[in-house]
């Protein structure tokens, strides 16, 4: 619909003012009533949205820029530059309103759009762009950062680091998120893209580090070698026992040398296979010699701990003095059966077969420390006897019958050879013999599965006990010195799957006697059995080296293990409940663990002995982003784009991009800690989509709607006249845009005088209608006196900057009427009609037409007014005929009145 701004006096040139865009008829009309129109179009102001769908990458693909005209009219020009905007050149277009720019080149971007508008007759109307910036720069570096490093704790293990971060990548290079790649070098600084490794578990070598951002642009590579200290160079020299003729027996002893290698000071253990202590600690450096004396027969361990708790681990064993052999045979006595009642025979011989010796040789049961004291009875004088050899022949030795032993175990025995004055010690070869037909089946030893524990058990069966066995007691015993090991335990039928538990490292045996009722029967026993340790304590640490995001698995734990019994497995979880047997069967778990929540994380470590340890750690949460708000930065905005401010509750972690509408994402450029601005924004009835997006590729997204500048329409529907109601009405309509929530004001536009320039008074402002809410449209609002009035349309969130549009109350406007002609009565009859005339014409003011019309005649030679009913004329001009005339004259009254509009 054509829009009515109100009526003014034609000049020359005439121009109305504050017009929204839209469609107008203009009209002109003459003095004399004539007219004629025309109808005018304002376009919308001509804009322009780009939109950037696609950005350059090293992946081959181009950028892509959407380009969408809006408003202006006729046809559309599109035009791109590369230098600044001092040359542009023309774009293809797709659609009368659209068009596409595809570049595979950097550099600054200047949109522009032309329409047909040339409002001085030679530059058409354009829209011009913002700077677009399109890179694909290589990530790099922060410039002051450096690589970090770990080497490699203990020589051949995988425990290497590469320390970096992407908060150590520099943001203003790439685009976020950023991959940290690790390549093994070739050998010349060049990545072996083969296999891939993490930052973590890594083994000494050279590695190329390569940042890859998001749009496959790489870094250049950067060298990095993962070290590790040498192994430790460790001899061992053991020095067996000897016999010193006339001195006695000289202990074993071994001398540990440390060479090259490790990190000093070093810490040196060793421990005896088959007991649970200790025999040697000290403390040494590189190139020094560790020497323990007094070492008696047996299996040993050598564990040496460096400083960095890297452990290397070497055995050596100290013989039994092997000139004298000490075999056991069975007696001739009978058998035994009760606890005591055993008895076997055991000779000593020269291993060359020659003779053992012209002096007196002494039997015993070895039990620790043993050491032979003249008189002592726990030695017993052996008789002179001819051995016969396992291999055949025979040699002169010494035999002694031992009584009151325990059937069915196996002892170690000694043997005192009083001129040498040397002792022997042999465990037997066969154990005491037995009448029992007790049988250990299935007997099985599980070792104790951390250092120092006493964990370690024996889990068995028996059969052939006698018919008349009502239960069975067992006990154990420490091997080689028979000491019992805590209560004698009782079991009945059946007697299957029996465990004997809470053993420490040592080497023990079992007595078994069957009981009848209360009365003790047969006994027989196991042979000797080791349970064994590990020879060092587990050791876990954890530690959390990348934080949880909001992407899966983003988070690392990295465990490190020493000690214990490797190879190792891993559990984690946030409950801290114990894995069970099934738990651990199932683990694929590793040294690694990716983990996608934060908090409190129980990480579980069980080595080959079954050792199980247990550390906690806090795993970190990189913040995300939050939105706190979105909203128009400047709603009074004369260009018809805004700007978005944008603020966070919360900031990520690293560069931060935005995405408009899906677009590529836009670097944020930070007005302060939290806020940045979306600039170059159009109004639209569709809500944008805002997403911000942080380094980890994690998100927040919003959405608003930008609403279009506040339109409406003014007229003047009635001017002031001289009628029953004067006053000039006008209408406020077809608002639009805005927020919904709308408001109008009127001012009256005043003259006052101004001091410093007396000849243009300056305009002041009187309210006529103070702010009111607008509920129904349209608006009429009445006035009174004339003049200039500026109407005020806003709302609830741009009061500061209402819309305003000026329009002019015309003054009452009187006709102004001409006698044209008069005709005088030519012969008075005094008949009616007379036959005198009058002619009168009415200038049109912009009121007309008019009713004219005559009120009322005087007889001037009367004196008496009559009034006189005329049919009216409508129109500019009327001739009144039939008029009556007298000898001194009829006054006519004649009245134009304009009509009401």
């Amino acid at each position: 619909m054509a829009e009515q701004v109100g009526l003014t006096l034609p000049k020359p040139l005439t121009s109305f003012t504050h017009l929204s865009a839209g469609t107008y008829d203009i009209w002109v009309r003459d003095q004399l009533g004539c007219s004629s129109n025309t109808t005018v179009v304002i376009a919308p102001q001509l804009q322009m949205e780009v939109r950037q769908t696609q950005d350059l990458d090293c992946r081959g693909n181009d950028a892509i820029f959407e380009l969408s005209a809006l408003g202006g009219k006729g046809t559309k020009t599109f035009s791109v530059s590369t230098d600044n905007g001092n040359t542009f050149t023309i774009i293809p277009a797709l659609t009368a309103t659209t068009a596409r720019y595809t570049t595979n080149t950097s550099g600054n971007f200047i949109f522009k759009v032309e329409d047909e508008i040339r409002p001085d007759g030679f530059t058409r109307c354009q829209a011009l762009s913002k700077t677009y910036k399109v890179s694909n720069e290589p990530p790099r570096w922060k410039p002051d950062f450096t690589i970090g490093k770990k080497d490699v704790a203990c020589a051949g293990e995988a425990t290497g680091q590469i320390v970096a971060s992407i908060n150590d990548i520099d943001s203003n290079s790439g685009q976020a998120p950023y991959t940290i790649n690790v390549y093994e070098d070739d050998g010349t600084g060049n990545p072996i893209r083969a296999t891939q490794y993490g930052l973590f578990n890594l083994h000494a070598k050279k590695y190329v580090v390569i940042i890859e951002d998001a749009k496959g642009c790489e870094s250049v590579p950067t060298p990095i070698e993962i070290g590790q200290t040498p192994a430790l160079n460790l001899t061992i020299t053991p020095t067996q026992i000897t016999c010193v003729s006339g001195a006695g027996i000289s202990l074993g002893k071994v001398d540990i040398t440390l060479g090259t290698g490790g990190t000093a000071p070093f810490e040196v253990k060793i421990f005896k296979l088959g007991t649970a202590g200790m025999v040697h600690n000290a403390t040494a450096n590189n190139n020094e010699t560790i020497t323990k004396e007094g070492l008696n027969f047996g299996d040993y361990h050598v564990v040496i701990t460096d400083a960095t708790h890297c452990q290397k681990v070497e055995d050596f064993s100290i013989s039994a003095y092997t000139d004298i052999i000490i075999t056991a045979t069975p007696t001739t006595q009978p058998i035994g059966c009760t606890a005591g009642s055993g008895a076997i025979q055991v000779s000593a011989y020269n291993t060359a077969g020659n003779a053992i010796g012209t002096g007196n040789f002494y039997f015993a049961v070895y039990t620790p420390g043993l050491t032979y004291t003249p008189g002592d009875p726990q030695w017993h004088l052996g008789n002179t006897a001819t051995i016969n050899l396992p291999g055949g022949g025979t040699a002169q030795g010494a035999t002694y019958e031992f009584t009151n032993l325990t059937p069915g175990v196996t002892y170690v025995f000694a043997v005192y050879d009083q001129d040498t004055r040397c002792m022997y010690f042999q465990p037997s070869t066969l154990a005491v013999p037995t009448q029992s037909t007790l049988k250990i089946n299935d007997f099985k030893t599980e070792n104790v599965k951390c250092q120092g524990e006493s964990n370690g058990k024996a889990t068995f069966s028996l059969s052939g006990q006698k018919t008349s066995t009502t239960s069975i007691n067992y006990q154990v015993f420490t091997y080689p010195d028979n000491t019992p090991v805590g209560a004698v335990q009782n079991r009945t039928a059946p007697y299957s799957n029996i465990t004997v538990g809470g053993l420490s490292a040592g080497e023990y045996y079992i007595v078994f006697t069957e009981m009848h009722n209360t009365n003790e029967d047969c006994v027989n026993a196991t042979a000797p059995f080791k349970i064994n340790q590990p020879l060092t304590q587990l050791n876990v640490t954890a530690q959390n080296p990348i934080a949880v995001n909001c992407k899966t698995n983003s988070g690392r734990i990295v465990t490190t293990v020493s000690g214990g019994v490797a190879p190792y497995q891993y559990i984690y979880n946030t409950t801290g409940t114990a894995p069970t047997h099934t738990d651990w069967a199932a683990t694929t778990d590793s040294s690694v663990k990716q983990v996608s929540t934060s908090g409190t994380w129980y990480v579980f470590v069980k080595d080959q002995a079954g050792c199980v340890k247990q550390v906690t750690l806090e795993v970190a949460q990189d913040p995300e982003p939050q939105i706190a708000s979105v909203s128009v930065d400047d709603l009074c905005s004369a260009s018809g784009k805004y700007t978005l401010r944008v603020k966070l509750a919360q900031k990520g972690t690293g560069t931060h991009y935005y995405r408009l509408n899906g677009t590529v994402p836009t670097a944020v450029d930070w007005i302060n800690t939290d806020t940045f601005l979306i600039t170059e924004v159009l109004p639209s009835t569709t809500p944008y989509s805002i997403q911000v997006i942080d380094g980890n590729n994690c998100s927040a997204d919003t959405h608003l709607t930008v609403n279009a500048p506040i339109a409406f329409q003014v007229k003047i529907d009635k001017t002031l006249d001289c009628t029953a109601t004067p006053d000039a009405t006008i209408k406020i309509e077809n608002i639009s845009g805005g927020n919904g929530t709308y408001f109008y004001s009127i001012d009256r536009v005043v003259l006052v005088d101004d001091p410093d320039n007396p000849t243009a008074p300056a305009e002041s402002y009187v309210t006529h209608t103070p702010r009111t809410s607008v509920t129904l449209t349209p608006i009429t609002v009445a006035i009174n006196k004339a003049g200039d009035y500026v109407v005020h349309v806003f709302d609830s969130q741009t009061a500061t900057c209402p819309v305003k549009k000026r329009i002019t109350i015309e003054a009452k406007k009187q006709p102004k009427m001409t006698i044209t002609a008069v005709t005088d009565e030519k012969c008075h009859t005094g008949t009616l009609p007379g036959t005198g005339s009058i002619s009168v014409a009415v200038a049109n003011n912009g009121e007309g037409p008019f009713k004219i019309e005559i009120t009322q005649v005087k007889d001037l030679a009367t004196g008496i007014t009559t009034p006189l009913s005329v049919v009216p004329i409508l129109g500019y001009n009327a001739t009144f005929n039939g008029l009556k005339g007298s000898q001194n004259g009829m006054l006519y009254t004649i009245k134009a009145t304009a009509q009401a509009k």
